[in-house]
């Protein structure tokens, strides 16, 4: 008996729903689960990823297949490396709370933010990526958007199927009217790939789940102006880059692992603090510089996720164990 071939992901389960269900469940946990510490952050991310996981299982079980480490060892390789700059910048500027030796020293501690960084990291890939780009990309056609076919050999082009008129026939010595193009029309725009347009709104989502526009901004300095418009902007590029990382490969499994490990080099110093903090505006040169930094780092796999969406190839899904 032969094995069935796994349906497309965009015709499994109800995507709009499943991102619905997945985002009202989140609010409802972030209003009950407390999230002020390193241990309570983790208990509430782990809850959450576990829910996201149960969504998946039911609607999308094929994004929690293995596959595609392969290929995303050296995307992996970048993000992790940016991260781990923005974490070094933080060490060397103090950015953040001040950790008493107590709790950097506490096993428990530093455990609490591994579970933390990696229940986060399944939690955020599963809501922004897998679900949201799922839902907007429910109504796409892959084959629509793929690179057209080979031309076939000569050989095997058929005869044209109209009666061409002998050259003596006066209907040969009037051109056919130019396409209304040729007469002056406005060529059409290219339509924007349901691709990139999905990975934009993940990405601007994902964005303003990073913003920290609130009373803390009131009277504050230019540094902490900076790190407020900066943090959106870093936390976009990044979905961006994610987001097409996941049209490419269309597995959670190493999506997670390079936010786990990017979020481990990036706020691992502050989190083994013992105190989670409360906002990402610091208000302090280093914490300006760190986002400046790390932004500029993640542009360029940004445009090249661009470039990559843009193209038809850029709609497939092209996985690699």
């Amino acid at each position: 008996m032969s094995k069935p071939k796994p349906q497309p992901l965009r015709e499994s389960g109800a995507p709009r729903a499943s991102f619905a269900v997945l985002l009202a469940a989140a609010f409802a946990l972030w209003q009950v689960l407390p999230g002020n510490t390193v241990c309570q952050a983790a208990v509430q991310a782990a809850v959450l990823a576990a829910t996201a996981l149960v969504v998946l299982a039911l609607t999308c079980p094929d994004v929690l297949c293995n596959g595609g480490w392969r290929a995303s060892l050296p995307l992996v390789a970048a993000i992790v490396g940016i991260g781990c700059v923005g974490g070094a910048l933080s060490v060397a500027g103090g950015a953040g709370p001040d950790a008493s030796a107590a709790n950097a020293a506490s096993p428990g501690v530093l455990l609490a933010a591994l579970v933390l960084f990696a229940a986060t990291g399944v939690f955020e890939e599963a809501l922004f990526r897998v679900l949201l780009m799922n839902a907007l990309l429910a109504d796409a056609d892959p084959a629509a958007h793929a690179a057209a076919p080979a031309a076939p050999p000569p050989s095997a082009v058929p005869p044209p199927l109209a009666v061409v008129p002998p050259p003596s026939s006066a209907a040969s010595a009037v051109p056919p009217p130019p396409p209304a193009r040729e007469r002056g029309a406005a060529p059409r725009s290219a339509p924007v790939p349901p691709a990139l347009f999905a990975a934009i709104v993940s990405s601007a989502a994902f964005g303003l789940l990073h913003a920290s526009f609130d009373g803390t901004l009131a009277g504050a300095g230019a540094c902490a102006v900076v790190e407020a418009l900066l943090k959106p902007a870093q936390a976009a590029l990044f979905g961006f880059v994610m987001a097409a990382w996941y049209v490419r490969s269309r597995r959670l499994w190493p999506l997670a692992a390079a936010h786990a490990a990017f979020d481990l080099g990036y706020l691992g110093p502050v989190c083994a603090g013992g105190v989670l903090p409360a906002t990402y505006v610091t208000g302090t040169p280093a914490g300006a510089a760190m986002l400046a930094v790390t932004s500029a780092l993640l542009l360029p796999l940004a445009v090249r996720a661009w470039r990559t969406l843009r193209s038809p190839a850029g709609f497939q899904s092209r996985n690699k164990a």
